[in-house]
């Protein structure tokens, strides 16, 4: 899989993620549970990685574009 296509899915998952909780956090507010587990999923779905490939590729553009 090439790093854009990697890229997308790991955002459309985490994007989806974020967007559920958000709307859950606003009908039922936050606890300090609720905000750990969201916390553990967005590592689980690999919000690290996106963060890595989403970096690599902004250094790639900066570079080009100087």
């Amino acid at each position: 899989m090439d790093e854009a296509t990697e890229k997308d899915l790991l955002f459309a998952e985490i994007h989806k993620y974020a967007n559920e909780s958000l709307s859950n956090f606003i009908v039922k507010g936050v606890t300090d549970e609720s905000w750990n587990t969201y916390q553990t999923t967005l590592q689980n779905l690999r919000l690290n990685d996106y963060i890595v490939l989403y970096q690599t590729a902004y250094d790639r553009y900066v570079a080009a574009n100087q």
